[in-house]
């Protein structure tokens, strides 16, 4: 009984350390919480919610970088800096989205924000004393506020049956249970994780079972998988052959998990892991410039995706690591290195979505050059292509279309059933079974539902009828065809005689001879008056 008490006293002590030193981080955790427990009640994540939430992360992270700078710096005004910037950071992120939500850049400029952050809190953390245990102590600090908290929940879950089933019976216990694990996994988790960031003297103390687990056990096994990404490498110089993409995700987990065995190993000074933080730099070599080759032949044959720049960035990360291991300067630099390539990727003319944008274009126009089917900016149809070049226009030509930059152009404004009038050729390929079908898609490019005036809003699936709710929607799925060949990404409403919208999120459906339509699939929301 005294060691179940002493249990949550500590926890109660660690509580109220987390809020004392991370104030305003922990505000915007419970703002986070309280947040998603009302979307648990009004059963809706509508957009203000989902605008609430964001802006309240990116204002809790800021506040949580701007603690650990002021404990570093040792700032006179920090704490009144650290209301200011993070409140109005939060206020800004909120009205940006309310207007822009739309907008991809926006997105991708929040994402780029939120890694610089987490780099930076990375950079400062690294300065105390015994940052050598740092990595390791965040990870395991991490599983265990989780793995407690998931255990007192399950715990509260069951005390809540009983009560449920012998005393009194709620009618959305459902939505008890899920208000349960939002505020103890969301709010109570991370308050008290953030209570274990070390302080800029604290003295550092791993657990046995971490260090065996990670440092021996999982260690041994990371090795086998880099032996044999080594006997790959002698089969590859023995035939001379690099099948593409066989060896990316492998030789990726092994950077990977280098990358992070490196940070946890930093303290062991002994066995394997000793060896990983010495020599595992030396080892990755083979291994990162055989992953460059692989990633290299991929781009030389199609071109630059967002995948496979990012596969770039992750090389150069990897790399800076390993940079890192035989300077022995600690990896603290590598995390500002990190943050500037995530501006670099997120904002400006180097953004992950304009670079493979204006790659894939290049890519198309020395096809069409080649094929002598370009003059300028105007297309000349040609059908006498090789169907290799007929495959790689058609794939480029989606690309383009469906790509997420706002840097539309000539391709991108041909549409898919100008296609054939354009290239001189279909812009899809069938075998003889399916010859006579076309398969179509649609997405709603609006994630924003106009609500106002309607009583109730309800999301369906529906499969294979065109009947949602009475409603008949086979005319309109025909319109989209008629308007926008196999597939578009548009705007889908369907306004009823009687005032009821129907916002569609996807529809597909098979053609079968353009005389009918089969085997519908939608998800669509419903909204009355």
């Amino acid at each position: 009984m005294n060691k179940i008490k002493e249990f949550f006293t500590r926890l109660i002590e660690r509580f109220l350390e987390s809020i004392k030193r991370f104030l305003l981080a922990n505000i915007f955790l419970a703002i986070i919480a309280l947040i998603l427990v009302i979307c648990i009640i009004i059963e809706d994540f509508g957009d203000l919610y989902m605008h609430l939430t964001i802006a309240s992360t990116l204002g809790g992270l800021t506040s949580f970088v701007l603690t650990l700078a002021t404990e570093k710096y040792n700032l006179k005004k920090g704490n009144i800096i650290n209301i200011v910037v993070s409140i109005s950071v939060a206020i800004i992120t909120y009205v940006v989205f309310h207007f822009f939500s739309e907008n991809t850049y926006v997105f991708l400029g929040y994402m780029g924000l939120l890694t610089v952050e987490m780099c930076i809190s990375f950079y400062l953390m690294y300065f105390i004393e015994d940052n050598k245990k740092l990595f390791a102590i965040l990870v395991s600090s991490l599983l265990y506020c989780y793995v407690m908290v998931t255990t007192i929940v399950v715990g509260l879950s069951i005390c809540l049956l009983a009560f449920q089933t012998l005393i009194y019976d709620f009618k959305d216990i459902g939505k008890v249970y899920l208000i349960i694990v939002t505020v103890c996994e969301v709010f109570v988790a991370n308050s008290l994780f953030l209570s274990y960031i070390p302080t800029i003297d604290e003295q550092l103390t791993i657990t046995k079972a971490y260090e065996n687990i990670l440092h021996k056990a999982t260690l041994a096994v990371y090795y086998v998988l880099v032996g044999i990404l080594y006997l790959y490498l002698a089969k590859v110089l023995i035939t001379f052959e690099m099948p593409i993409n066989r060896i990316n995700w492998f030789a990726s987990f092994a950077l990977l998990f280098y990358c992070l065995f490196y940070l946890s190993c930093q303290n062991n000074e002994k066995g394997l892991a000793l060896f990983h933080v010495k020599y595992g730099g030396y080892v990755m070599i083979p291994i990162l410039l055989m992953q460059s080759y692989a990633l290299f032949l991929r781009i030389n044959a199609y071109g630059l995706t967002t995948p496979r720049y990012l596969s770039i960035m992750f090389n150069l990360i990897g790399l800076a690591f390993v940079v890192s291991s035989f300077f022995r300067k600690g990896p603290k630099y590598v995390f500002l290195f990190i943050a500037v390539l995530a501006v670099v990727l997120s904002v400006g003319p180097f953004n992950i979505i304009d670079v493979p944008f204006k790659s894939q274009t290049r890519r198309m126009e020395k096809i069409l050059i080649k094929n002598d089917m370009l003059d300028g900016k105007t297309i000349i149809a040609n059908p006498n292509i090789s169907d290799e070049d007929k495959k790689e226009i058609r794939e480029i030509y989606y690309y383009l279309k469906y790509s997420d930059s706002d840097k539309e152009n000539y391709l991108t404004a041909i549409t898919e059933n100008e296609f054939e009038t354009v290239f001189g050729f279909k812009n899809y390929v069938y075998n003889d079974v399916n010859k006579d079908y076309k398969y179509c898609s649609y997405t709603n490019s609006n994630s924003v539902i106009d609500i106002e005036g309607y009583k109730s809003m309800e999301f369906v699936d529906y499969r294979d009828s065109f009947e949602i709710e009475g409603y008949n929607i086979k005319d309109y799925c025909w319109s989209l065809y008629n308007s926008y060949g196999e597939s578009q990404k548009t705007e889908l409403i369907y306004l009823a005689d009687d005032g009821t919208k129907i916002v569609f999120a996807s529809i597909n459906f098979t053609i079968k001879d353009e005389t009918e339509i089969t085997g519908v699939y939608l998800s669509c929301y419903i909204l009355r008056k």
